[in-house]
C-alpha cells in the first residue's frame, strides 16, 4: 500500500512541475508583446500629431517640430504654411495668439518640444476659430499637470554661423486644485548676414548690384497663461505675452553697375526698436458630452516699432549724372487693437 501511495505522489508532483513550466512559458510569451501608440491620426476636419507619444519629438523646439509635421512647411524659416492654404493662424490651447509674426516665431523657437502634448492641423476651421475661408489653423496643445504639482525646463543654445548667436529660455508649469498655469521667458542675441547679387534688364541695357546686409538683434520676451476651472463644464483663462527687440547698426551696403560700368555705391544704416504686448481673457463652457462648446474672448494688442534710417549714395565714376545724395527718415509705427467675440 505504501508503495502505491509513493508512486502516486511521484506522478502528481511530476505533473505539477510540468504544469508550472508550461505556465511559465505562457507568461514569457505575453512579456514579448509590444504595443505601439499611433502618432498621426485623422480626426474629422483635422490631422492630429500626438507629440507626447512620438519618440523622435525630443530635444528640439516647437518651430522645428511644426516643420516636421505633415501638411506644414517653412521655406524661409520665418513663416509657417499649411498645404492648400494662403496663411496659417496659430492657436495655443484653442486660444488665438495676438503676437506679431516675429514675436510668435521667436516664442515657438524658444519653447521646448517636451512641453507640447499635441499639434492639430485644421484645414477646414469651424465657426469657433476666428479665421478667413482661405486660412488654416495650427492649434498647439501644451502639456498640463493632471495632479497637483509643478515642473519646469531650462534651455541654453549657441549657434555658430557667420556670427556667433547665443540664446536661452525656460518654462514653468503648475497645477493646484482648480488653478493651472504655465509661463515662459526667452532672451538672446543674433546677427543675420545676407549676401545679395541682383540683376535685371535686356540685351540693350542691364543693371547689376551686389553687396551684403548685416542685421544685429538683441531681444527678450516672455509670457504666462493662467486657467481656473469653475466647474467641470466651465473654465476661465487669462494670458499675457510681451517681446522687446533692438536692432541697432543694421547695415545694407550695395555696389551698382550699369552695362558693366561701375556707377555708384549705396549704404543704408538703420536703427530700430520693436515692443509688443498682448492680453487675452477667455471664457469657455461645454454645451454637451460630444465636445461642443461656447467660447468668448476679449483681447488687446499694443505694438510699437520705431525705425530711423540714413541712406547715402556715393558716385564711383566721373559721369555728371551720378551725384552724392542722402535721405534721412524716421518711420514710427503704433498699433492698438481691441477685439471681442463669441
Amino acid at each position: 500500500m505504501k508503495t502505491q501511495i509513493f508512486i502516486a505522489a511521484l506522478f502528481f508532483s511530476g505533473f505539477a512541475i510540468a504544469q508550472q513550466k508550461k505556465d511559465s512559458l505562457k507568461v514569457n510569451s505575453i512579456e514579448a508583446v509590444n504595443i505601439k501608440k499611433q502618432v498621426f491620426k485623422k480626426q474629422g476636419d483635422r490631422l492630429v500629431y500626438d507629440v507626447a507619444a512620438s519618440p523622435i519629438a525630443k530635444g528640439t523646439n516647437t518651430f522645428n517640430l511644426l516643420k516636421q509635421t505633415p501638411m506644414i512647411s517653412s521655406i524661409d524659416g520665418k513663416t509657417l504654411k499649411i498645404l492648400g492654404k494662403n496663411d496659417a493662424v496659430i492657436y495655443i490651447n484653442n486660444k488665438k495668439t495676438n503676437m506679431d509674426s516675429e514675436a510668435l516665431i521667436e516664442m515657438l523657437k524658444s519653447t521646448p518640444s517636451e512641453d507640447i502634448q499635441k499639434i492639430e492641423v485644421i484645414t477646414v476651421p469651424g465657426s469657433e476659430f476666428q479665421v478667413e475661408s482661405k486660412e488654416g489653423v495650427i492649434n498647439i496643445v501644451m502639456k498640463k499637470n493632471k495632479n497637483n504639482g509643478y515642473n519646469g525646463t531650462m534651455k541654453m543654445q549657441n549657434e555658430q554661423a557667420y556670427y556667433n548667436n547665443p540664446n536661452a529660455g525656460g518654462s514653468f508649469n503648475f497645477r493646484q486644485g482648480k488653478w493651472s498655469g504655465n509661463s515662459n521667458f526667452r532672451m538672446g542675441s543674433w546677427t543675420e548676414r545676407q549676401n545679395y547679387t541682383l540683376s535685371n534688364g535686356d540685351p540693350t541695357f542691364r543693371n547689376e548690384s551686389s553687396g551684403y546686409n548685416d542685421d544685429p538683434n538683441k531681444n527678450f520676451g516672455g509670457g504666462f497663461n493662467l486657467d481656473y476651472e469653475i466647474n467641470k463644464k466651465q473654465s476661465l483663462g487669462f494670458s499675457y505675452n510681451m517681446r522687446y527687440n533692438k536692432s541697432f547698426n543694421s547695415v545694407l551696403d550695395i555696389t551698382n553697375w550699369q552695362n558693366g560700368v561701375l556707377t555708384n555705391r549705396t549704404v543704408n544704416n538703420e536703427d530700430a526698436q520693436t515692443r509688443n504686448h498682448s492680453f487675452n481673457l477667455n471664457y469657455e463652457v461645454k454645451t454637451d458630452s460630444l465636445g461642443s462648446k461656447l467660447t468668448s474672448n476679449v483681447s488687446y494688442l499694443w505694438f510699437n516699432r520705431d525705425k530711423v534710417s540714413f541712406n547715402e549714395t556715393f558716385p564711383l565714376n566721373t559721369d555728371p549724372n551720378n551725384i552724392y545724395s542722402a535721405l534721412h527718415q524716421s518711420v514710427p509705427q503704433i498699433i492698438n487693437n481691441y477685439a471681442a467675440n463669441n
